[in-house]
């Protein structure tokens, strides 16, 4: 019987008697029967056996072969034709210090001849006599005891006289020698016997006081094979599952075990053909292996992975819940009617629910088949097929790909069949995973970078199938779930951003005002004014003296100077008058600037409150609310319009009186003053002319000098530019104040980021909970996720706003950067201290040139052309570069501190054991890169722990993964290049003897190879 699809999880009924057995509760027993009696019952053991669901059974009659001989010889007559796996066996009973019938069942190889089995028998010694096994020394040690010993089996009365009663007597009560079961096995080929040792189950080893008996306990333990158990808590101890219930003498049993788990199995102990694979309690075995005895032999060095005691195999209800989740087969054949005259494909090949490894010397079809596997489940990841490219099997002048279709049929029994020269369609949903070579490097570089990488996106889905259905809230992505939960977050950082411009717009104002520069301007702006000063003292007008006016001149000089002395004082108050009116002008434009803006604040509260009321609504829906439960918004703009009307008005009247055309208004009535002085200035003799003349030039002379003077609110004045200088020497207090609040506004922000960091975390928190629960992913590879808030590109981005063309720390292509570089690696970017540290670390290397350390540099100098300081200031203190970000960790380390081999892996490690994904995972080559080390201590628990729950296809030519990770199936390639490049394709178990003379020689370089390396390793190494 061929088995191309591998190890698959089969039952098997390991103890079955049949009428050679002195117990058999189904009639007659073979010894009475006549010929035709015998036939007949031979042939309904056949049928029983074909028409039952089990794949392999096992005979264990009492004390002999017999039955198994009668069921062999009626088979090998060509009388029936028996379709399942039977093995010979016995059970039988050895010497123990116990007070019951302690039983072992031997189970030998189906390869081994009638020869070699009656050798087994014949070298088995009844204890004390030293006779071997037979119904006559059975009889005459059942004769030999004495009538009180027989009694205590069930056995009074005359029943010496009946050699049957006697037969069963003998059968119950004789036992063999521990050292002629050593010796029945040695005088068969090594490794073609097996012991099964019930535990729990009839007569069971289970009973023996092992405190009282620790050497025969000890014996018995290590002595057998496999268990026979039907208890749950003994089978996790045979596996060697830790558990609460048995930790406290987990590790004595384990010790006394042997160090090592072993099989645990339960047969149906049928005593009647009827009863052949009926388990008692439902204590199915199935054993995923061959029904072969090579299979059997290898659920003793994976118990855990290849034996299960129970109704259902849990991989088997996976693969029945989810049959669209696991390939059932891939054929590739050559198109119909196609007349290419190369063969390449032609197969079908029948793929296991596990671990499948393809496995083949280099360029013998192992990447043509994954890739068509990959091809077939519509991965988008095709621009990196090797065999199916435009450089190979898809040239454009030569299309091979064109000739040839594929057929991929899912357990589900869905098919489809793909032409191999046409990709997916781009928004076709992937039915496979595929990971292609090189694939995990290129990711791997890309983790170098800040920005949003390929990986991002995956563990963000990753973490997105963690989160549980009613914990998505709706959305169908993690970037949806995320940007719901954060969006007020968000919001509140916008706010303080506009907060924070108004301080970063006064601290380039300070940082102005504190420049050398600027003194300089305004000192030299002082020294203009009080040249303009000295100038226009030494322009004084000449005085002169109030003339007197003659005798006849007197009475009307007077009456005029009167006159004069009455305009003057009322052009006086006409100027105060029009002064208060501009400043009463100035106090209406103030109010209605104000009532205006407080119109346009009540607008966008307005826009705002909407909003609120558009953002609440689906929640308050959702709680069953009203908005008048939550909030209520009254705003008006009634009043403030009023007063701006009214203001207005009274603007216009104020403008008016400023208008000069208009009759009456202040300016007016002043140009009529100003008139009327002339006019009577003019009728003044030349000495008082010439008087007035200079006291007018007096009176402009004095107000220039005022107005140069000016007070220190007079901008452009002596008095104005001293203020401001005098002012200069508190700056460097007010730009450390600024400085200060910009850092405490940049604080703000990262508090809000930190609370989108503890989102973050509330979704990643399933995954960790999954790391925790899993035993590998937590011991073993200390797995760990994490959330960290991370610089996403500030230096790219920094050197956008810095020049580094100009003086200053930053100066220099490369030596700018790495000096950046360095200060962002060295700061804690993921707390409030670090990052205010950052912050007060970047404005010192901004302001002196560290390449020195001493010389002052201005931020407004080394900024690019097309920015500003400010801008480079919102951008320091907005923290946009700083952003929550996924990470994770292996063994203590992180992402970015691995070696890129150990990245690798863990990206290999994310992807087998963290992804919730269900659908086939496909691997070409996951050890490139790797030493075998890492591959056998990270990848290959992971890789055992998954195909547990998925289906995995790795093609691979690393022994550690195809045999150590005992793949369910391999598939060996070669290809026949002189008979038109046929790809052929052999498949199935390890254990198969064909498939496993293959991976020796693929993998291993061959067995003379395999066994010199072997050979030169020492068992132990000792060191002094």
């Amino acid at each position: 019987m061929a088995f191309f699809q591998g190890s698959y999880w089969r039952k098997w009924d390991l103890h079955i008697h049949t009428p050679a057995s002195f117990h058999w509760n189904g009639g007659k027993r073979f010894p009475d029967m006549t010929g035709a009696e015998k036939e007949t019952s031979l042939k309904g053991i056949v049928q029983k056996i074909n028409d039952s669901d089990i794949a392999a059974f096992c005979i264990v009659d009492y004390w002999t072969f017999d039955g198994y001989e009668e069921l062999a010889s009626y088979v090998a007559s060509g009388r029936a034709t028996l379709k399942k796996t039977v093995f010979p066996g016995m059970e039988l009973r050895v010497e123990a210090p116990v007070n019951y019938r302690l039983n072992v069942q031997v189970l030998l190889s189906d390869k081994l001849t009638k020869q070699q089995r009656a050798d087994f028998k014949s070298a088995l010694r009844i204890s004390g006599s030293g006779r071997g096994i037979s119904e006559e020394a059975l009889i005459e040690f059942a004769r030999s005891l004495p009538p009180d010993k027989a009694a205590i089996h069930g056995f009074t009365g005359n029943y010496a006289d009946d050699p049957l009663n006697l037969l069963q007597l003998g059968s119950q009560t004789v036992e063999i020698s521990r050292e002629s079961l050593i010796s029945a096995k040695n005088e068969i080929p090594k490794g073609t016997c097996l012991i099964i040792l019930p535990y729990d189950t009839s007569d069971g080893l289970e009973k023996l006081d092992w405190a009282a008996h620790p050497c025969a306990d000890q014996y018995f333990m290590r002595s057998a094979d496999i268990f026979e158990t039907r208890s749950q808590s003994n089978i996790d101890l045979f596996l060697a599952r830790k558990s609460p219930e048995n930790e406290k003498f987990f590790d004595n049993f384990l010790k006394t075990m042997g160090g090592q788990p072993k099989p645990a199995v339960s047969g149906s102990d049928a005593h009647k053909i009827q009863d052949y694979g009926v388990f008692p309690g439902d204590k199915i075995t199935w054993i995923k292996a061959d029904p072969t005895f090579e299979g059997l032999r290898k659920t003793l060095i994976e118990p855990r992975e290849r034996t299960y005691v129970g109704a259902y195999p849990k991989q088997l209800q996976i693969l029945d819940s989810h049959p669209t989740k696991f390939i059932q087969s891939i054929k590739i054949n050559k198109k119909a009617g196609s007349t290419f005259k190369e063969h390449w494909f032609d197969c079908e090949i029948s793929f296991n629910p596990g671990l499948i490894a393809i496995i083949g010397n280099k360029g013998n079809g192992k990447s043509a088949l994954g890739e068509t596997v990959g091809l077939l489940g519509k991965t988008q990841n095709t621009e990196a097929f090797s065999f199916l490219s435009d450089k190979r099997f898809r040239q454009t002048k030569n299309n091979k790909s064109s000739h040839f279709e594929g057929t991929i049929e899912w357990a589900s029994g869905v098919k489809e069949t793909v032409s191999l020269d046409k990709n997916p369609d781009p928004k076709s949903y992937e039915l496979v995973k595929y990971i292609p070579q090189n694939y995990l490097e290129r990711l791997c570089n890309e983790l170098d970078s800040t920005a949003e990488t390929s990986f991002d996106e995956e563990l963000r889905s990753v973490i997105f199938s963690h989160v549980k259905d009613e914990d998505r809230l709706g959305k169908t992505s993690l970037e949806d779930l995320i940007d719901y939960k954060t969006t007020q977050a968000n919001k509140k950082v916008e706010i303080i951003k506009q907060e924070l411009n108004e301080v970063t717009t006064r601290l380039v104002s300070l940082e102005k005002k504190a420049s050398s520069d600027y003194r300089t301007k305004l000192e030299g702006a002082l020294a203009a004014k009080q040249h303009e000063l000295d100038t226009h003292d030494n322009n004084k007008p000449l005085e002169i003296p109030k003339p007197e006016a003659s005798v006849e001149q007197k009475e009307k000089i007077e009456s005029l100077t009167k006159k004069l002395s009455e305009k003057k004082e009322a052009l006086e108050k006409a100027d105060s008058l029009i002064a208060d009116t501009k400043k009463e002008l100035g106090t209406i434009n103030l109010n209605i600037s104000a009532a205006q803006r407080l119109i346009s604040l009540i607008d966008n509260f307005e826009r705002q409150a909407d909003s609120f009321k558009a953002d609440a609504k689906p929640d308050i829906e959702t709680l069953d609310l009203k908005e008048t439960d939550i909030f209520t918004i009254k705003l008006s703009k009634e009043s403030v319009i009023s007063k701006r009307s009214s203001l207005i008005k009274k603007k216009t009247d104020l403008e008016d009186l400023l208008n000069e055309e208009q009759k009456n208004s202040h300016v007016n009535n002043k140009k009529i003053i100003e008139d009327e002085l002339k006019s009577i200035q003019g009728q003044l003799d030349a000495p008082h002319k010439n008087y007035e003349a200079y006291l007018s030039k007096m009176i402009a002379w004095n107000k220039t000098r005022k107005d140069i003077i000016g007070s220190k609110e007079a901008p452009e004045s002596i008095e104005y530019y001293k203020f401001q200088i005098s002012s200069l020497d508190n700056i460097p207090k007010e730009i450390e104040k600024t400085r200060g609040l910009a850092t405490e506004k940049a604080k703000e922000i990262f508090r809000e980021k930190a609370t989108l960091a503890g989102v973050y975390r509330e979704l990643y928190k399933p995954v960790q909970e999954f790391i925790n629960s899993d035993p590998v992913a937590k011991k073993q590879l200390q797995l760990l996720f994490n959330v960290e808030i991370a610089d996403t590109g500030f230096v790219d981005t920094f050197f956008t706003h810095v020049s580094q063309g100009v003086r200053g720390t930053y100066c220099g292509t490369e030596e700018g950067r790495k000096r950046l570089t360095k200060l962002v690696l060295d700061s804690d970017l993921a707390s409030e201290d670090g990052v205010a540290q950052f912050i007060e670390r970047l404005l010192q290397s901004l302001l002196i040139d560290e390449r020195d350390g001493k010389s002052k540099t201005e931020v407004k100098d080394i900024v690019r052309k097309g920015q500003s300081a400010k801008s480079l200031y919102d951008f320091i203190y907005s923290f946009d570069y700083l952003k929550p970000k996924y990470t994770m960790g292996i063994s203590g380390k992180d992402l970015h501190e691995l070696s890129p081999g150990e990245r690798g892996a863990l990206l290999l490690v994310f992807y087998l054991l963290v992804d919730q994904d269900d659908v086939p995972l496909i691997i070409d080559q996951p050890e490139e890169n790797l030493d075998n080390q890492t591959v056998y201590n990270l990848l290959v628990p992971c890789i055992k722990e998954v195909k547990k729950r998925r289906q995995i296809v790795v093609i691979t030519h690393n022994p550690n993964l195809a045999v150590v990770c005992d793949a369910e199936q391999v598939i060996c390639c070669s290809i026949n290049k002189q008979d038109g490049h046929r790809l052929e394709y052999k498949s199935g178990s390890i254990e198969n003897p064909t498939i496993n003379k293959l991976i020796v020689d693929i993998l291993e370089g061959t067995r003379p190879a395999f066994d010199n390396r072997g050979s030169k390793y020492l068992d132990k190494v000792i060191t002094h």
